[in-house]
């Protein structure tokens, strides 16, 4: 293979004059043997223009990714699928780690990508090579080969990062070499702060949090050692970031290494405590903590049916010693009142989750919780916020109570005179005021008033980026859960609040996207109401309506939109906009976008239901297929199951590793997930068989088809001959989907049939359309 000529083809994707005369070249080139691994040459050589090598990291990610992992023809194609010829993936195998270790950051995450696909299919069978690797130049005395080869670790570890307990053996046995090894190194670095140390502190860290985050290997981790790694964390958020970085924005610092590294040490703490050390959530394998709180804590959650009795006794002895540490002086010997003081409440916490299922006595216990709960916010105790908002949030998940309704407006008037800095703890409490009883928040006016009003005042003052996008993601939640409910005169209001918000500089894509998804869920509770509403507002930079930068910022950020919930909700609001009869001119001029745009989008759909499908077995183990092979089912009723799970086969078998080893340590998803902090307040979208984006898309399309030809021929003009391919198989996909559902039917209703004979919905066409005869 001629590297040469790769190198110009490469060379030419940079240049949009050549872009396509080189794509083509590659596509003809890529099933050559030998290409692979002249393209890890020319990503390596230092003789290659960087643009060129990252360009050719970036094509050999795509196809390590895509065609590594053996796959198999496709019924009734006797022809082979392409996969990498496995002469080209031995000398990938010999050279990436290399290769990984020896390129600048840029190339190297895109290799590491690589690296992490070839583990997961490869290793150990087929490659435990790698582990002799990796072990030969964690021996080298130079830090720089170190951080290479600590990005190369963390692929492996983060490859079983999820796995159960008995599927880990393979990472356990390479870990008893590098575990010790790693700690040992980061103690020697502890007290150098050079950029290259802490970089390489930061890489251990990330390497322990997947080791441990999930399941803690006792095989590994004893005591003694947990202890040292303890010290090892303390160190590292205790210690002095250097002087020169003081000098750099106080916006800026969280981007610096040294602050990078005490974060991962803070998550690793609380991850550790969150999974090991908090009471109803450790196992009996975790079980060795010291003082009376954690005592009580652990006796609960052992001897759960028995506490039920005792729980309010307990919990009333439990208040007075608070109210008694909160307000007295005559518990002087106490070293931490404080310390104490949050030991009671997470206890209290713990009895309700306890007894959450014992409706009687989560009574008793709001009454003894309200008091304690009204004891700190009168006093304006902030540091015991946290902990009364996680109180009331678990006295409120079933059933919300005339005094718990109470408690919104007390909760409202304290945060009117303290800082909003709380209101990200106060929003799972306010999620469940919207949604726990829907009914009961909007019979009182005032309900939506204060949430707004909260809100609002979040949006317009300086409580930060993270507040804004959980008061915008509230609106938002508040729009789905109400819709067909008459919340009409709220939606103006929501919508010139997040726009408002849009208007004055927004740092984050995170608060960018939020913002714009409240106007798009607007769009779909009601597009005229919306379009009304963006017609009439007026902001003092501009006289004209803001239709047309919403639209135009929405089109610019759809690869922004990330997870299942926000990508599909942005695909519902853009079906919707493509098929409104009354279009605002804003549309037209964008037609161009909305398709390309709604393929990215389903693409990333695509990947992050097949990582949920993966995690969710992960998570819990194999269905069982023991009842599944003892039914019956027609013929008929075969074929629509065959459909169905080939539809849930093929998003297995799409699941891409997209996460760039890019050093964004703000992104804490799992295992390619992309789940958004935010996406843990559900909405009714969220539920199962609520609502089809799939369906809804195609359908939209294939009425626009038929009846507005001109529209029709105007938003799919645009589509390369690929985009055209991509549209056909989400209409294919579609199909699937509803297959899929009806086999749950089938299974679920016992006589329910799907009517096989139905006529099956045309597919898209290009060129040539019917009109509205």
């Amino acid at each position: 293979m001629d590297p040469n000529r790769i190198i110009q083809a490469l060379k030419g994707t940079i240049d949009p004059n050549l872009r396509i005369a080189a794509e083509t070249e590659l596509n003809q080139s890529y099933k050559i043997i030998n290409f692979a691994p002249t393209l890890l040459q020319i990503i390596v050589s230092d003789q290659v223009e960087f643009p060129v090598r990252q360009a050719a990291a970036i094509y050999m990610k795509n196809m390590v990714t895509q065609y590594w992992p053996d796959r198999e023809a496709p019924p009734g194609e006797a022809m082979l699928p392409f996969n990498i010829h496995e002469n080209d993936r031995q000398n990938i195998r010999d050279n990436i780690v290399e290769g990984i270790i020896h390129s600048p950051d840029l190339i190297r995450s895109q290799l590491a990508v690589c690296l992490r696909a070839i583990i997961k299919y490869d290793f150990p069978g087929r490659w435990t090579a790698v582990v002799d690797k990796i072990g030969f130049f964690l021996q080298s005395p130079n830090n720089a080969s170190w951080l290479g080869s600590l990005m190369c670790l963390y692929q492996l570890v983060r490859t079983y990062e999820f796995k159960k307990a008995e599927e880990r053996d393979p990472l356990i046995a390479a870990m008893q070499i590098f575990l010790p090894r790693i700690q040992q190194k980061i103690f020697q670095l502890l007290p150098d702060s050079s950029q290259l140390s802490v970089l390489i502190q930061k890489q251990i860290l990330k390497i322990f949090y997947a080791l441990v985050q999930y399941a803690l290997p006792l095989q590994l981790v004893n005591k003694q050692t947990m202890t040292q790694w303890m010290e090892i964390f303390r160190t590292i958020i205790d210690r002095d970031v250097p002087p020169e970085t003081l000098q750099v924005d106080e916006d800026d610092r969280p981007e610096l290494v040294w602050w990078k590294c005490k974060k991962w040490a803070l998550h690793l703490v609380a991850r550790l405590f969150e999974r090991y050390g908090s009471p109803g959530n450790v196992t009996k394998d975790y079980t060795e903590n010291d003082d009376l709180t954690n005592v009580i804590q652990k006796m609960i959650c052992e001897y759960s049916e028995e506490m039920t009795t005792i729980a309010v006794d307990m919990t009333q002895h439990l208040a007075m010693t608070f109210s008694k540490v909160l307000q007295s002086d005559a518990y002087e010997e106490v070293e931490d009142k404080t310390v104490m003081a949050m030991g009671i409440l997470n206890t209290i916490d713990t009895i309700l989750t306890v007894v959450e299922d014992h409706k009687e006595i989560t009574q008793q216990l709001e009454g003894i919780c309200l008091q304690v709960i009204g004891l700190v916010l009168q006093k304006h105790v902030i540091e015991f916020y946290e902990e009364v908002l996680s109180l009331a949030y678990s006295l409120t998940c079933q059933v919300i109570s005339p005094n718990m309704w109470q408690l919104l407006g007390v909760l409202y008037e304290v945060l009117q005179q303290d800082c909003f800095e709380y209101f990200t703890d106060m929003m799972p409490l306010l999620h469940n005021y919207v949604t726990v009883d829907t009914d009961a928040f909007l019979s009182n006016p005032k309900n939506v008033e204060i949430i707004y009003n909260l809100c609002k005042k979040v949006l317009t003052g300086d409580a930060g980026e993270d507040a804004e996008c959980h008061a915008a993601k509230l609106l938002e939640v508040i729009i789905l859960q109400c819709q067909g409910k008459g919340i009409d005169q709220c939606i103006p209001l929501f919508v010139e609040a997040v726009l408002e918000r849009l208007t004055r500089g927004v740092k984050t894509s995170e608060l960018r996207t939020m913002c714009l998804q409240v106007t798009i869920a607007a769009l779909y509770y009601s597009p005229m109401l919306l379009v009304h509403t963006l017609e009439n507002i007026r902001f003092s930079h501009s006289a004209e309506p803001i239709t047309a930068q919403f639209i135009n910022q929405w089109m610019n950020d759809t690869d922004c939109f990330l997870g299942l919930h926000d990508r599909k909700v942005c695909i519902i609001g853009l079906s919707t906009l493509m098929e409104m009869q009354n279009r605002p001119e804003a549309v037209n001029a964008v037609a161009a976008q909305i398709l390309p745009s709604l393929l990215l989008l389903f693409l990333g759909l695509k990947r992050a239901y097949a990582s949920k499908i993966t995690n969710d077995q992960d998570e819990n183990g194999e269905e069982d297929e023991d009842a599944e092979e003892n039914e019956e089912i027609p013929s008929d009723e075969d074929d629509i199951r065959e459909a169905g799970q080939q539809y849930l086969d093929m998003l297995e078998q799409h699941q891409v590793e997209e996460d760039e080893e890019d050093d964004d340590d703000d992104e804490w998803d799992e295992d390619g997930l992309e789940e958004t902090a935010l996406e843990g307040f559900s909405t009714p979208l969220d539920e199962d068989n609520y609502v089809d984006e799939y369906q809804i898309f195609t359908s939209a399309l294939l009425r626009i088809q038929s009846v507005d030809a001109a529209w029709y021929q105007t938003l799919t003009a645009p589509l390369s001959e690929d985009q055209k391919k991509q549209l056909q198989e989400i209409f294919t996909l579609t199909e699937q989907r509803k297959n899929a559902e009806e086999s749950k039917k089938i299974e679920g209703q016992g006589g329910y049939k799907f009517d096989m004979t139905a006529p099956v919905p045309t597919m898209f066409s290009f060129g040539a359309t019917r009109g509205n005869n």
